[in-house]
């Protein structure tokens, strides 16, 4: 279900809804765009893997991806899973990715997809919401998002290029 919100910067209204398969090609751009300005931009990017890893998610029952639309066009993306804690049976939500374009960052676009993602997450009997930042894009602006929705600080992701 899309849900029409202002997107808070002054631009046209915004929703965020399921992600098809017809929406691939504009979310594949977005990844690589993603990936591009990331701490993974040292690593290869294949789409024809990435599209593949896109056509899984969106038919899995435990990942959730999500389209941000603006105007008619993808402008973010939000892919989300829940799994089993490797500790015992309960389970636990944990991101993938969570991108938006730089020229709609800064409005409410991250947050609903992410409070979308976390009422899907207790639908399907998740125990933990767990968002990660590990792009190095933002992070302190991202670390404060995520604190604004009521998450806890609960550590840190380190890399060594080897």
């Amino acid at each position: 279900m899309a849900e029409p919100s202002a997107s808070g910067d002054g631009s046209a209204s915004f929703f965020v809804r399921k992600a098809r398969v017809s929406d691939l090609p504009r979310l594949l751009d977005l990844g690589e765009a993603m990936h591009a300005e990331s701490s993974y931009a040292g690593l290869a990017f294949d789409r024809a893997q990435m599209e593949r890893a896109g056509r899984r998610w969106l038919a899995s029952e435990d990942h959730l991806c999500l389209a941000g639309l603006n105007g008619g066009e993808a402008v973010a993306l939000f892919v989300g899973m829940v799994s089993t804690s490797f500790f015992g049976p309960d389970r636990v939500a944990h991101d993938l990715l969570l991108f938006v374009h730089p020229d709609r960052r800064g409005g409410l676009m991250a947050a609903r997809m992410i409070e979308r993602f976390r009422a899907w997450a207790r639908s399907r009997g998740a125990k933990q919401l767990r968002l990660s930042i590990s792009t190095g894009v933002n992070p302190e602006a991202t670390g404060r998002l995520y604190e604004h929705l009521g998450l806890a600080r609960v550590g840190g992701v380190f890399m060594e290029k080897l």
